[in-house]
């Protein structure tokens, strides 16, 4: 009698595997951030030095302040705090919430 072989393919696709593998870098970066509490975000509320906070994540964004499409003005309005509420009120785009990581230096400090 022949045993009937099963073949298992739980791995058929390569969009599979890149999505997994870059999971695991961000987790892993996120993983390794460093922690700011609130009042060492505020020391950084200046043109020349701009970190802002969204969604419990910190931002270096003091080289994009140029780029801004509406002016640099109205992320050094909010430089050195947490402005979650005001990035979302305004309708940004897919592309521009991506961006953001490109400037994540660190996360915020809950306790």
């Amino acid at each position: 009698f022949k045993v009937r072989e099963k073949k298992y393919n739980f791995i058929k696709n390569d969009d599979f595997l890149k999505k997994n593998n870059m999971m695991m870098i961000l987790k892993n970066y996120y993983c390794n951030l460093k922690e700011y509490s609130i009042n060492e975000v505020g020391k950084h509320c200046t043109e020349d030095d701009c970190w802002i906070i969204i969604d419990d994540k910190v931002y270096d964004v003091t080289n994009f302040l140029d780029d801004h499409p509406a002016g640099p003005e109205i992320i050094i309005e909010g430089a050195g705090l947490d402005v979650t509420d005001d990035f979302y009120d305004v309708d940004h785009s897919e592309e521009a919430i991506e961006q953001l990581n490109d400037y994540l230096i660190g996360t915020l400090k809950t306790k």
